[in-house]
C-alpha cells in the first residue's frame, strides 16, 4: 500500500482558520476547524511513495497544530488570548508542508502519463560532477539504466544501486547518451551531456530543427518523455529542468 501526503487549501485559507481560532468564542465551531484542517493533509493521489522521514513530519505537524488549538481555547474561555508565536509557527510548517506536496501533485500528475510503475522520492544533486544520489527504501525494484524524471522531463539515469542508496547521473555528464526523437520534425539521432548546466550535444541529426522544439526519448517502455528544447538562437540544445533546484524526482520502474 502505498502512501501519500498533499495539501489542498491555499496560503490565504491556513491564515483565515489562525485568525478565527483565536477570535473564536465558540468550542464547537473551533474543533469542526481543526477536524476540516488535519483532514485536509492525508489523500490518495495514486501510485507514489512518500518517504518515512515526510510522512512521520506531517504527523508532527499536525499535532502541534490540533495541540496549539486546544491552547487557543483554555485562553479564550479565561478570556485571554496571547500572540501565540507556536501557533504561527505550526502554520508556518503547514504552509511550508503545502509548498512540498503541491511539487508532488505536479510530478505525479507527469509522470502518470508515462509509466505505470514508479518510485518517487527526493535526490541530491552535485550540479558541477552532473551526479544525483537518493534513498531507494522499501523493496522497490530499481535498476541501473532506468530514466529518472522531474515535472518537466528526463533530468538523468540510475547508475549503480547499492543496498538502498541510488546513483545516478544527470542528462548533462559528458557520458549521457540517449536516443531521441524531435516531436515536430520527426527527426530521429542521439544526444549526449556536455559538461555544461544547460547543454546538450547533437549527433547523427540529418536536417534541422525549429526553434523550441521538444527533443523526445524513444527508449522502449519510456517513449516520447521530454529530456530537451531546441534554442534556435543558439542552435543548441538545452535541458528542461534547473539543475540548482532538484527535489523530487521519479524512478521509472518499466513493466517487470
Amino acid at each position: 500500500m502505498y502512501e501519500y501526503v498533499r495539501v489542498k487549501k491555499s496560503e490565504t485559507f491556513l491564515r483565515w482558520i489562525f485568525r478565527v481560532v483565536r477570535r473564536s468564542t465558540s468550542n464547537a465551531f473551533l474543533f469542526s476547524l481543526i477536524l476540516c484542517s488535519t483532514s485536509l493533509m492525508v489523500l490518495d493521489l495514486r501510485h507514489a511513495v512518500v518517504i518515512q522521514e515526510v510522512r512521520r513530519a506531517i504527523s508532527s505537524i499536525v499535532a502541534k497544530f490540533v495541540e496549539a488549538s486546544l491552547i487557543f481555547t483554555k485562553d479564550i474561555q479565561r478570556g485571554s488570548i496571547p500572540e501565540a508565536p507556536e501557533g504561527m509557527e505550526v502554520i508556518s510548517k503547514l504552509l511550508i508542508c503545502q509548498a512540498d506536496n503541491s511539487e508532488l501533485r505536479k510530478l505525479l500528475n507527469f509522470v502518470d502519463q508515462y509509466s505505470q510503475k514508479f518510485f518517487s522520492t527526493r535526490i541530491v544533486g552535485n550540479i558541477r560532477e552532473h551526479t544525483f544520489m537518493a534513498i531507494r527504501g522499501g523493496n522497490m525494484n530499481v535498476k541501473p539504466d532506468q530514466l529518472v524524471v522531474n515535472e518537466k522531463g528526463v533530468i538523468g539515469k540510475i547508475i549503480s544501486v547499492e543496498n538502498n542508496l541510488i546513483t545516478g547521473m544527470l542528462v548533462t555528464h559528458p557520458h549521457f547518451r540517449i536516443p531521441v526523437i524531435s516531436a515536430a520534425t520527426q527527426h530521429r539521432f542521439i544526444i549526449s551531456g556536455t559538461g555544461e548546466c544547460k547543454r546538450l550535444a547533437v549527433s547523427y541529426l540529418e536536417g534541422s530543427l525549429i526553434d523550441g522544439e521538444l527533443v523526445l526519448s524513444t527508449i522502449g517502455g519510456s517513449e516520447n518523455l521530454p529530456i530537451a528544447r531546441f534554442d534556435g538562437e543558439t542552435n543548441k540544445l538545452e535541458v528542461l529542468f534547473n539543475g540548482q533546484a532538484l527535489n523530487l524526482v521519479s524512478v521509472l520502474l518499466g513493466d517487470e
